[in-house]
């Protein structure tokens, strides 16, 4: 039985630990808690408190500088790694918690390889540990993969055009360790030719609701990853532009009103909509005829509703009046449609 193990302790919810994790972690003699500022506490050694007895049990915080730069990082694995072989070799059985996965993304995946090199007779346990893509994917009731489908593992320090080109290839994207990038992703998110973003966060205490559907993180740990699936990206490109075709004709009408209404009436609405509906439902010509049929017959409702505002405003009405007058003119004029296209 190895004296070394390296300890997945999950995304930061005590009730997903594993029970060997709990198992191993009751019988350690040493118990190593990574952090990155001595300031802060131990993400993982809080998850893991009311399994250990730290009367019995010694627990030793241990630093790794948050950088790139290996000049800083190098020393701290080493130190870490004579630590723990140390304890090993005088008998204690050692375990190094990390948050998620002792091999994923994780600061042991360093000290692994530097015991392998330096002290290869003692051999080494690894306790997988539940990642927080799968804790985040959970708590979104969000699907990873399915079927044929590809997903991509990006670090969101590779930068913009890094994320872009995997929201270009696979249906699902997961960026980690967000934090040091952006505060809100969702504020500058890549363009995705089709597909839509659900984005969640997983961790101890997050709350299962979001209060923005493209991305809010109520909860505690915003450095946690982020589970992506790429479904609205789209979606967002679809209201920005319609949205901007509005503001336009509006700040166009102010000026002009004669010209702004001509431009409300050219059919960009619908050869928006007819853009978008053939972009996701690609080869679908039976869709596409029945919504063009469906443009051409709606013009007569339309007109009315016009006709009817037009006149009622010649005549003194307010526009509310005017409005509602016209509006059960075309509700007549769509219900007509609607009937004649049956």
């Amino acid at each position: 039985m190895p004296l070394i193990h390296a300890v997945g302790v999950g995304p930061g919810d005590p009730e997903l630990l594993t029970r060997k994790a709990e198992m191993v972690l009751r019988r350690a003699d040493v118990i190593l808690a990574p952090v990155s500022n001595p300031s802060e506490a131990s993400v993982a050694l809080a998850t893991i408190r009311e399994f250990i007895d730290e009367e019995r049990q010694q627990v030793i915080v241990h630093q790794f500088p948050m950088t790139s730069d290996r000049a800083r990082l190098v020393p701290a694995w080493n130190e870490a790694a004579e630590l723990i072989a140390g304890h090993a070799e005088a008998g204690r059985e050692v375990a190094f918690i990390t948050i998620g996965d002792p091999l994923f993304y994780s600061t042991f995946i360093y000290l692994l390889r530097i015991l392998r090199e330096k002290w290869p007779h003692l051999p080494v346990g690894i306790v997988p540990g539940i990642s927080s893509i799968n804790a985040a994917a959970a708590q979104a009731a969000l699907p990873l993969v399915e079927a044929e489908e590809k997903m991509a593992v990006v670090p969101a320090t590779a930068g913009i055009e890094q994320i872009a080109a995997a929201l270009a290839n696979f249906e699902t994207v997961v960026l980690l360790k967000v934090k040091p990038l952006y505060s809100d992703p969702a504020t500058s998110p890549p363009d995705r030719p089709r597909g839509e973003h659900r984005i969640r966060r997983a961790g101890r205490q997050s709350p299962p609701e979001d209060s923005h559907r493209f991305r809010r993180n109520l909860g505690p740990f915003t450095g946690l990853p982020v589970a992506v699936d790429c479904q609205t990206a789209m979606f967002l490109v679809k209201l920005l532009i319609s949205n901007l075709i509005i503001v336009v004709c509006v700040l166009i009408g102010k000026r002009f009103p004669s010209l702004g209404g001509l431009i409300a009436t050219m059919p960009l609405t619908s050869l928006i909509v007819l853009l978008w509906l053939a972009s996701d439902n690609p080869g679908d010509k039976k869709m596409i005829t029945g919504y063009t049929q469906g443009v051409l017959w709606g013009i007569g409702p339309t007109v009315l509703f016009f006709i009817a505002t037009f006149f009622c405003l010649r005549k003194g009405l307010e526009l509310p009046a005017a409005l509602a007058i016209g509006g059960l003119l075309w509700l007549g004029g769509a219900l007509l449609h609607q009937w004649m296209l049956r």
